[in-house]
């Protein structure tokens, strides 16, 4: 049941996020073919149906490379800054598009970075938090640090980012799905098994 209910909650966690893309590539796939069909209708007429789709289907993926071009530049985030404080300044478009842009933004993260599952002694003596080994660095005194970001909960996209000695950091045998699974629940769907071991300076590595 434990393990039914982890790969639940991981598979749902996964599909919201597709679900609200696939949703918001279909809005914009008709808004656009309701925008544009009326000017090109005259020039692909003549063509199957399946051609004005993928012309329609083209024309989509040009502007989101243009969104996504303008996003990379200074004006650009400026613009949609500005425009995104607008968006929250309406009470039912502020909860929808902030609640999904945070559970896209759970994911955005690069697994690259998320390497390892840890707990660290965190945020007072005798206590522990979750958290993903990001990287190992050499201290003034040659012995390893590593990087250790601990998210917060539900939203794991905000966290600390902790320097621990690495023998002080436990590393966990757990899946970043278990972690992402525990943090987002609020510890409901916590793994049964808690236990760790102690990274050393010749176990951490180097980053």
């Amino acid at each position: 049941m434990d393990f039914f209910k982890r790969r639940l909650a991981t598979g749902l966690a996964v599909l919201i996020p597709a679900g609200i893309t696939l949703f918001a590539l279909r809005f914009l796939y008709n808004a656009l073919t309701e925008l544009l069909l009326p000017f090109l209708r005259p020039l692909v007429s003549h063509l199957p149906q399946w051609m004005q789709i993928g012309i329609t289907l083209g024309l989509l993926v040009l502007l989101l490379l243009a969104v996504g071009q303008i996003a990379t530049h200074v004006v650009g985030r400026r613009l949609i800054g500005v425009m995104e404080k607008a968006v929250v300044r309406i009470p039912l478009v502020r909860a929808v598009y902030q609640a999904s842009k945070k559970v896209v933004e759970s994911f955005s993260m690069p697994r690259a970075q998320l390497r390892t599952v840890v707990m660290v002694e965190f945020p007072g003596p005798g206590m522990r938090a979750l958290g993903f080994l990001t990287n190992t660095v050499t201290g003034p005194d040659g012995g390893q640090w590593c990087a250790v970001f601990v998210p917060t909960t539900p939203n794991p996209t905000t966290g600390f980012l902790q320097m621990v000695p690495a023998g002080k950091v436990e590393q966990l045998d757990w899946e970043i799905e278990d972690a992402v699974s525990t943090i987002m629940s609020l510890g409901v769907l916590t793994p049964k098994v808690l236990e760790g071991r102690r990274l050393g300076a010749d176990t951490a590595g180097a980053g």
